[in-house]
């Protein structure tokens, strides 16, 4: 059973909590050494190489056996939720597969393994993809200009063209001449979790329009003209929401 346990990455936090990185199906989840995540996946494991169950004294043996090892590793920090590397913000799905949306200046996309260390606890919820659409582009304009303090004139959004299994990227630039670095702002996680409470804010019917409706008090401009059939205040408030909702839990 050791060796099972020494087949996968081990790592340590600043405050000295043991973690393993262990492959579950197709995907990457961290797993506290010791909790009961980690004793399951263990057992799990070496049910399917011996076909038995590993006895409870074997059990706490090895996983204090890796912890001694994981000391000796890598220290990483965690992130709950919501996390940020090289230059990118990462929103943890909470989905079964572990994905994360990535956001940059250029965009947003979502990916399989995200660079950070995600951990999760019991109470977390799975949040819905970004909507992919001109809508939620809007909101997120409208959240960032009000967040950093300048006219949404200033800022643009482009919606990318989807592939095959990939979602449609939303590109943010700035339209001063020379470029000012205004979106990239939104790599601050702080800044960026303040911009989608402006964007709800912006969507969340004080405009007095319908759910299925938008109007220029939220998601239209004039700017936005050719997608107004399209914008929907009511699904980018829905959206907007379970994020944050997610975010401050």
């Amino acid at each position: 059973m050791l060796k099972i346990g020494e087949g996968v990455e081990l790592w340590y936090t600043a405050d000295k909590k043991c973690f393993a990185t262990v492959k579950v199906q197709e995907h990457l989840e961290n797993l506290e050494l010791g909790e009961p995540g980690f004793k399951r996946w263990l057992s799990k494991q070496f049910y399917a190489e011996t076909g038995g169950a590993p006895g409870g004294q074997a059990l706490a043996e090895t996983i204090a056996v890796l912890e001694q090892i994981a000391l000796e590793g890598v220290e990483h920090q965690p992130y709950l939720r919501i996390g940020a590397a090289d230059g990118a913000l990462y929103l943890d799905l909470g989905d079964p597969s572990w994905r994360a949306v990535q956001v940059t200046g250029a965009g947003w996309q979502v990916i399989a393994r995200p660079p950070v260390k995600f951990i999760r606890s019991p109470a977390m919820k799975e949040i819905p993809e970004p909507e992919a659409g001109y809508g939620l582009a809007s909101a997120l304009l409208d959240g960032l200009a009000a967040e950093v303090g300048v006219p949404v004139t200033d800022l643009n959004a482009t919606l990318g063209r989807a592939q095959t299994g990939v979602l449609p990227t939303i590109v943010l630039d700035d339209d001063v001449p020379g470029g000012a670095g205004l979106v990239a702002h939104i790599e601050d996680p702080g800044l960026f979790q303040r911009s989608l409470t402006q964007a709800h804010n912006r969507v969340s019917g004080a405009c007095g329009c319908g759910e299925d409706a938008s109007c220029y008090g939220c998601l239209r401009s004039y700017r936005n003209q050719f997608s107004h059939p399209h914008l929907r205040r009511g699904s980018v408030r829905g959206y907007l929401e379970q994020v944050l909702g997610a975010l401050l839990a």
